[in-house]
């Protein structure tokens, strides 16, 4: 899952979605992105610029090898 702009994986973490989603079996993975809740909060605009967070949430899920469902 992951959240909006200025927000966290902590309110995530608050929600029906990812309680039901646990007690269905499903592991769910909540990632601050860059600059919010316990992420790095870098100042520079290079950290944010040409699709960095996408990249960031794409090398994630390259990591762990796993799959991707959208809804």
């Amino acid at each position: 899952m992951l959240h909006s702009f200025i927000n966290t994986g902590a309110n995530l973490r608050k929600t029906a979605l990812y309680k039901d989603l646990i007690d269905k079996g499903f592991r769910v993975i909540i990632p601050d992105m860059c600059g919010n809740g316990a992420s790095t909060k870098p100042h520079e605009d290079k950290f944010y610029q040409n699709e960095a967070e996408v990249k960031d949430f794409m090398g994630l899920i390259s990591s762990l090898k796993s799959k991707i469902i959208f809804s």
